[in-house]
């Protein structure tokens, strides 16, 4: 088997969202051991910080790359990293999850593949 790419990593953006989904440290720690379940992930650490006076940091250390979380209340927006080495089809069931789980205005995706070999 030839390996044209070594992972694969989606860029979500998420707009207009609920203020306070989006500041709930433990909300997107859930969704984010969730999402990495459903691609079949290995979470092997997290970490998290809440910034004062709103805004969250949340990272899911995975065997396989990372997911992570990084949210603007005051604007409504949330990043959000998804990067792989594993099973893309998996990898994009999780980030369908992660867009019926956060009900924002608008979503956009850009997909990365990393460490392109050919």
């Amino acid at each position: 088997m030839t390996v044209d790419f070594l992972g694969y990593h989606f860029l979500l953006d998420f707009y207009g969202c609920a203020e306070r989904l989006i500041d709930d440290t433990e909300f997107l720690l859930n969704i984010g051991k969730e999402a990495a379940a459903i691609a079949k992930l290995k979470v092997i650490g997290e970490n998290y910080h809440h910034f004062s006076p709103h805004g969250v940091t949340v990272v899911l250390m995975i065997e396989e790359s990372h997911i992570s979380f990084h949210s603007w209340p005051e604007h409504q927006y949330l990043a959000v990293d998804l990067f792989t080495c594993g099973s893309v089809q998996a990898a994009k069931k999780a980030v369908v999850f992660l867009q019926e789980q956060l009900p924002c205005k608008k979503m956009t995706i850009k997909e990365v593949k990393r460490g392109v070999l050919s």
